[in-house]
């Protein structure tokens, strides 16, 4: 074998080699998405309807753009007259960039909620309006925990956030609640969520 030969076959090696780190990383880093819910929580009414007011930090840390086409609550809820734990469902409704707990908003002030689109390397905020899914929902005094669950572009299976939020509503919270605005602040480690939002894209 010559060593032209040898040159050739050598370059063919890193070529491939070269071939299958890039499909690897786009493979595994293609569309990166991962969701961390912040720890304050606006408890009002929309339309009459108990709702929560969620913000939400979004990162793809993928080198692809994707979208959140789906996103739930699940609240457990354990009640302190029954001391039942009941489970229940909020669906997404409206959704905003910003919000002012001190400003009054009509539904005109938001967009549907239809998909959240992010570009690649990127990181942004949404306040996300979730209203109950049954109507036979209704604040009491109580222990919440929240844990959101949202679904990929192109993927049928449900993916947990990062973090649930735990917050306890006394009585004058559930007065507020059904007449107004509350803001809870609840519990959340935040470890992970600040390396990745301090990470230069």
């Amino acid at each position: 074998m010559t060593t032209f030969q040898i040159l050739s076959i050598a370059i063919s090696c890193l070529a491939l080699f070269i071939s299958i780190i890039t499909a690897y990383n786009n493979f595994y880093t293609g569309f990166k998405c991962e969701l961390f819910t912040q720890p304050r929580i606006i408890l009002t009414q929309i339309s009459g309807m108990p709702a929560i007011v969620i913000a939400c930090s979004i990162i793809n840390a993928g080198r692809r753009s994707g979208s959140i086409d789906d996103i739930v609550i699940m609240l457990n809820y354990k009640q302190n007259a029954t001391r039942s734990v009941d489970r229940y469902t909020f669906f997404p409704k409206l959704l905003k960039d910003s919000y002012n707990i001190f400003e009054t908003y009509t539904q005109k002030d938001f967009e549907p909620f239809q998909t959240i689109s992010i570009g690649e390397k990127s990181k942004l905020e949404k306040y996300i309006v979730f209203t109950a899914a049954s109507v036979s929902f209704q604040p009491s005094i109580g222990d919440i925990a929240v844990k959101l669950l949202f679904r990929l572009s192109g993927d049928r299976k449900w993916v947990s956030s990062k973090n649930q939020q735990n917050f306890t509503i006394d009585a004058e919270s559930v007065k507020l609640w059904l007449n107004g605005n509350v803001i809870i602040e609840s519990n959340i480690n935040y470890k992970y969520r600040d390396k990745l939002m301090n990470e230069k894209f």
